[in-house]
């Protein structure tokens, strides 16, 4: 006999989300995010995901910001939740 149970499930806004990240909720190397309200576990990306985003980059980003800086690329961040960040 299966007992079927309701999970109830609270939404969060971004403001809330932040004030876990302020006082340690969420720490600096958890991998989530704030999608509809819901925090979202996420996996690290992959050296696909990396390259995609890198050829991505390289078509969007005007040409004249590119020349002034080198050639802008995205790689994964360690220290802040692994997210990505451009850099020169």
């Amino acid at each position: 006999m299966a007992v079927e149970a309701e999970v109830a499930r609270r939404r969060f806004t971004r403001a809330e989300y932040h004030r876990m990240g302020e006082v340690g909720i969420l720490g600096e190397d958890d991998r989530v995010e704030l999608i509809r309200g819901e925090i979202i576990e996420m996996t690290r990306p992959g050296r696909r995901h990396i390259a995609f985003v890198n050829n991505l980059n390289q078509l969007l980003v005007p040409s004249r910001i590119s020349s002034s800086c080198g050639v802008a690329r995205c790689r994964t961040r360690t220290a802040s939740r692994g997210a990505m960040t451009c850099c020169c």
